[in-house]
């Protein structure tokens, strides 16, 4: 009789673990799918910002030769706004692999 009772207290116990560990893998999710929301928003105004200066500086470059500070900082944008975004695929994608 108290080895049928320390069977189902094992088991018992183990479906709690099981369902909190599903609770808690369900809550990792939806908070990561909220943060990576949260990135793909700032993301997305920095690269419009960024894109920004670069057509500002693109639009000057047309009508007078560029500073070599000017296109310093033109060719800095450019590498800046490449690294971001295969950074950001990069870490969505790791994000994704990890919660699976």
């Amino acid at each position: 009789m108290p080895a049928i009772f320390l069977i189902i207290l094992l088991l018992l116990i183990l479906w709690y673990i099981w369902r909190k560990f599903r609770q808690l893998k369900k809550k990792l999710r939806r908070d990561v799918g909220e943060t990576e929301a949260a990135m793909h928003e700032v993301f997305h105004t920095l690269r419009e910002n960024m894109e920004e200066q670069i057509r500002l500086l693109e639009s000057t470059k047309m009508n007078r030769e560029l500073t070599s500070e000017e296109m310093k900082i033109f060719r800095q944008l450019k590498r800046d706004l490449k690294v971001m975004e295969e950074f950001l695929t990069d870490e969505i994608e790791r994000l994704e692999k990890n919660t699976k």
